[in-house]
């Protein structure tokens, strides 16, 4: 009932709201490290968090210690499990890369019946002839058909050793042998069988009753979900074993050595009788053997089973991987789908998948994976908007992708961002998340309403094959006419489970086929007053004769299907333009309607709805309900209200059509437009850091973060400002590309060079001894990691990074500086072709290329390189040091080079390295110096931040001048790493040249101001030397506040999050458009203190790794223009 649901709207439950994906990869994971994410979690306004793991390239599962399932991490669970719940929180448990694994296991007890992934091997031969393929897989049957007339007989085939020979009779004839390829999970061979009839009790006795067993009364109360993402069942459509041939035969009197090839060519009258009988065995082993008793398990324990499957709104895929999609998946609780890329399109058809399998079979819950991949500078409004387009297409159950259990000092990372604490803006974000939870308390009530149903074009798959067009068209046809104000679900039109009460129109998807159940659904639906359009093809066929339409179907171009459904009378909801989503949920005794607007436009519109009560907004932000300014009307016979919307880019209007109270009377349109005070002058601003890097999360050092420089210029003698990082330098010369024969010719003279001249060619290297490649390419590909970062490469020499596209022969050239004659050893490794010489003798055999390996099932490159160490000679001085590379043509060209004195070799990282081993620590490889004996000194030119008093400086030379604006500064003094500056200006640091430590190399960390508050214009952040800053600037200034009927301030062009306070009283915080704090209350006092803290996004200091993740926004900050808008 109503009032039950405005309770709950205004103080929603904890299932209602957000639960994260929580990663535990990237390290070991213990208590203190899940204690104090809890700690951060806690009263945040999420509801709990499901735990996962991410993989390796090759597919094995990212997990440190302790080890999945290990006694030692049922321990942990257990102990997590009870410290959630003691913060409010709940636990589930994601099986991403984990129920491979477990069919894997149980695959021998589901072992036996030969199951398999059919396929049709084909031929057109003249005989006689002995013909012979090489193929894979088990020869199931074979017939043979003459290629002119009808018929067919037995085909006389053998397959043996990988070779299929067919002995061909005299005549033309056609092949088709019926083959069955084992079952694969991943890339390995598996005996598990979906379709056994132990299957599903099998996966269940080895994933689930163990968190029974383990967990005990804690199941179905704080550990309450289980996420199942990308189940893969090992065999594909047409999937089959022995049950299938048996029920075949038994069942439906078809012999499957004659009739299986009519899966794919025509087999006569019977056809698509035997396709029908066919996908009706398999779905029905699949749900009573697999899914059914999978679910099954999960109402008995009251737990949540959610899934994000491998189809995602491909309905071809969603048949080819589970049998049928709608009938397979609606054996969960909350059947989802990933919503990745903010920066993207939003993925309307696989929510409307989704929310139509919730709304047929009754399922509470639509889960959105939202959001991974969409960059380290995503917003709270960017967040709110693409929530909001999936709550419009059906979901309501939010699960963000995700948060971290560690990232690595900045280097490791899982399809970035996390979207929890570690960001800025997070502080202010509560009032956010708890908007999310109203929103998914309303869309859990009550029961779907729409007057549009989509006919599954599944069957049409079934029984005419792959050249069905209809899947697409569905697809296409469930987004079009979402985004046109048209709620649409797609169903199961034959399963007398599905209810087809309410709905007014079916649209028939250019089906060349129908089963006859739906044929006959939809004649009994047109009887009862329903409207039957077909759109494009028109069916011909049932599985057992030719398709009869009901009566007055209506035939229209695929093009004019929203045109025609706009025609129905008194539609259930109507808006004069496109762009504006709606759902729709009914209870006795109210309607709630979501209308969101999921264009990138603001949009003026009238709308109408079928309802005969009054409107009320309710807002989610709040929790408050005001009355809605609506006409009532009657159309035909039918209440409707109609109702002027304004609304920006992703904003969401609730909308309640019920007899009830409001918390305030209907707002007076103004009588004068808002008069604005701007307030662009005046401020006092201060950085405030809030960056938590405790756990070296955030840097490796551990250190606060306060207002830091990474990114500067730097000048040579040459007087070329140049843009560089921390850290990087030019430590090596590259001539190339060149082909073989050249290469060869240089070979003989090039180990001996001392020294290059550039006009000959040679370009500058520049890499940092502690990340390598700044803007590294490789690591720009996203599964290069997979998916983001995963520690500092350890090759660094790379043509790409001068040359992104070619082939052939490159050098690298430098040296190293001994005191004396002294053996050393070289570390080198690559990939690529590769020959190393030092002091000009070749330190061992030219090595081959390794060749390129991808890891199945996503042929993930392998980078791996195994260092070798090889003994040297150094002489006193500079020794030249070259690399000869040659360009691999199938995987990137890498290699990494040091030279160290003999003994052992700096160890890798045992996890994420945040730095290169080479050069870190006390047995640090000698440094490049590509100028040997011509040591220049560097300038740094950097913007002074606002508010800066002085700057730390780490670095491996001394400060010798500096000019702050032109003018100079004293440097010396008791303090060599300390510069005080008064003033945002352009300061230009000179350092004394240092052999190896060129350019930026001469800093050995980022420069990190002292601020106190300064008085500065509005501007972005990055204009006030904050382009590296994430956290929080405090602006201060004094107001007069006018009286007003309503008085707000606005916050033009913020970037993150604003939380307001006047005279130290909270009065809002500001995260999504317009930008407004309303500030009402404190109208009528003068001489007030105005205070905003403003926070941004990580993407400042994300801007300073070569993560994928960090360039989808440019760094930035706070707000740009403020004003008080007065309402009089």
């Amino acid at each position: 009932m109503l009032d039950d649901v405005l309770s709950d709207f205004r103080n929603p439950p904890p299932s209602a709201r957000p639960t994260p994906l929580f990663w535990w990869s990237g390290g070991d994971v213990d208590a203190e490290r899940l204690g104090w994410h809890l700690d951060q979690l806690a009263g945040s306004g999420l509801g709990g968090t499901i735990v996962g793991y991410s993989h390796h390239p090759d597919a094995s599962v990212d997990a440190g210690a302790p080890t999945p399932f290990s006694a030692d991490w049922w321990d942990l669970l257990r102990w997590f499990v009870d410290e959630s719940a003691r913060r409010e929180l709940t636990v589930g448990f994601q099986d991403y890369n984990i129920i491979g694994e477990t069919l894997h296991a149980v695959g021998p007890r589901t072992s036996g019946l030969r199951p398999g992934s059919l396929r049709e091997l084909t031929a057109e031969v003249r005989g006689p002839a002995r013909w012979t393929t090489p193929t894979t897989g088990e020869l199931v049957t074979a017939l043979a058909y003459p290629t002119e007339g009808g018929g067919h007989r037995p085909a006389e085939v053998r397959l043996a050793d990988g070779e299929l020979t067919w002995t061909v009779p005299e005549g033309s004839w056609g092949l088709s042998a019926v083959l069955r390829e084992s079952p694969r999970l991943r890339h390995r061979e598996t005996a598990f069988d979906p379709l056994h009839p132990d299957s599903g009790r099998a996966v269940v006795d080895a994933l689930y009753e163990p968190f029974a067993s383990e967990l005990g009364d804690r199941l179905g109360r704080s550990f309450t979900t289980f996420f199942q993402d990308e189940l893969d069942l090992a065999v594909t459509m047409p999937m089959w074993n022995d049950l299938v041939a048996l029920r075949l035969a038994e069942e439906h009197e078809f012999d499957p050595t004659v009739w299986l090839p009519a899966l794919w060519r025509d087999h006569g009258p019977r056809t698509y009788a035997f396709r029908a009988a066919y996908r009706d065995v398999v779905v029905d082993l699949l749900e009573r053997h697999y899914f059914r008793p999978v679910f099954d398990w999960h109402e008995r324990h009251g737990t949540t089973l959610a899934m994000d499957q491998l189809s995602r709104g491909d309905l071809r895929q969603g048949r080819r991987h589970y049998g049928d999609f709608l009938r397979t998946m609606r054996w969960y609780h909350g059947p989802g789908n990933d919503d990745p890329d903010l920066t993207g399109p939003r993925q309307v058809a696989a929510f409307k998948v989704s929310a139509s399998i919730a709304h047929a079979y009754q399922r509470p819950l639509v889960f959105n994976e939202a959001f991974y991949g969409s960059g380290w500078g995503v917003r709270p409004a960017d967040i709110v908007a693409g929530l909001h387009h999936g709550f419009a297409y059906g979901a309501n159950h939010v699960a963000l992708h995700g948060l971290y259990l560690s990232t690595a000092g900045g280097w490791w990372e899982w399809a970035a961002p996390d979207f929890h604490h570690r960001q800025p803006w997070w502080r202010d974000a509560g009032v956010m998340w708890q908007a999310v939870a109203r929103l998914s308390t309303v869309l859990r009530a009550g029961r779907h309403v729409c007057d549009v149903a989509i006919v599954d074009p599944t069957q049409d798959l079934d029984l005419t094959g792959e050249a069905s067009e209809a899947p697409e068209l569905a697809r296409d046809l469930l987004a079009t006419l979402a985004v046109s104000g048209i709620d649409a679900d797609l169903l199961d039109v034959g399963d007398p489970a599905v209810d087809l009460t309410g709905y007014r129109a079916v649209v028939v998807p250019a089906l060349r086929a129908l089963r006859r159940d739906t044929a006959r659904r939809l004649t009994g639906f047109a009887e009862d007053g329903g409207v039957v359009l077909v759109a494009g093809a028109e069916p011909v066929h049932t599985e057992d004769g030719p398709v009869t339409l009901p009566a007055g179907t209506r035939r229209v171009a695929p093009a004019d299907v929203t045109r025609e459904l706009r025609s129905l009378s008194v539609p259930d909801f109507h808006c004069d333009v496109d762009g504006i989503a709606v759902t729709h949920r009914r209870l006795p005794d109210a309607d709630l309607y979501l209308l969101v607007n999921v264009t990138d436009a603001p949009l003026s519109a009238r709308c109408r709805l079928r309802v005969d009560r009054p409107l009320h907004r309710w807002d989610p932000w709040t929790g408050a309900v005001s009355p809605l300014a609506a006409e009532a009307d009657r159309i035909e016979g039918q209440g409707v209200r109609r109702l002027d919307v304004d609304l920006a880019p992703g904003e969401a209007l609730l909308v309640c059509a019920a007899q009830q109270a409001a918390d305030a009377p209907c707002a007076a349109a103004p009588t004068a437009p808002p008069v604005v005070t701007h307030l662009d002058a005046g401020w006092t601003v201060e950085p405030v850091p809030v960056l938590d890097n405790s756990h070296g999360d955030l840097t490796d050092d551990r250190r606060e973060l306060g207002v830091q420089t990474w990114h500067v210029e730097v000048a040579g003698d040459d007087g070329r400002w140049r843009p560089a990082s921390v850290g990087d330098g030019h430590r090596f010369w590259v001539l190339g590309p060149m082909g073989a024969d050249r290469a060869a010719e240089l070979d003989a003279t090039l180990p001996a060079t001392r020294t290059v001249d550039p006009a000959d060619g040679w370009r500058p290297y520049d890499f940092s001894l502690a990340h390598g490649v700044t803007g590294d390419p490789l690591l720009a590909d996203r599964m290069t990691g997979p998916h983001g970062l995963k520690g500092v490469p350890e090759h660094f020499l790379d043509p790409a990074a001068l040359d992104p596209d070619g082939d052939g022969v490159y050098y690298f050239w430098s040296t190293v500086h001994s005191t004396v004659d002294t053996p050393a050893q070289v570390v080198v490794g690559s990939r690529a072709a590769h020959t190393v010489w030092v002091a000009g003798r070749q330190v061992a055999e030219p090595a081959p290329a390794t060749a390129a390996v991808f890891f199945p099932p996503w042929q993930l490159r392998d980078l791996s390189v195994a260092p070798t160490a090889h003994p040297c000679r150094l002489t006193a001085g500079a020794n030249p040091v070259l690399l000869k590379l040659t360009r691999c043509a199938d995987q990137p060209t890498r290699a990494l080079l040091a030279v160290a004195a003999p003994g052992e070799l700096p160890r890798p990282a045992s996890g994420p390295a945040t730095r290169l081993r080479w050069w870190d620590g006390p047995r640090s490889a000698l440094l490049f110096d590509p100028v040997p004996g011509r040591p220049t000194a560097t300038r740094i030119r950097v913007t002074v931040p606002a508010g800066a008093t002085g700057v730390s400086l780490a670095a491996w030379s001394p400060v010798t001048a500096a000019t702050l604006d032109g003018e100079p500064l004293a440097v010396g003094g008791d303090d060599l790493g300390w510069l005080p500056v008064d003033r945002p200006a352009e300061l230009v640091l000179r350092f004394a040249a240092t052999p190896g430590r060129p350019g930026a190399g001469v800093l050995a960390g980022p420069l990190r101001w002292h601020t106190a508050p300064a008085t500065v214009p509005l501007a972005p952040w990055p204009a006030w030397g904050l382009s590296d800053f994430s956290g929080v600037v405090r602006y201060r200034r004094v107001v007069d506040m006018p009286a007003a009927r309503r008085l707000a301030l606005r916050l033009d062009g913020l970037v993150g999050s604003a939380r307001v306070t006047v005279d130290g009283v909270p009065a809002g915080v500001a995260l999504v458009p317009p930008y407004e704090v309303d500030l009402t209350r404190f109208a009528g006092r003068t001489g007030a203190v105005l205070e905003v803290e403003a926070a941004n996004t990580l993407a400042n200091h994300y801007a300073r790794y070569p993560s994928p993740y960090a360039r989808m926004q440019a760094p930035g900050g706070g707000f740009t223009g403020a004003a008080l808008v007065r309402t009089r």
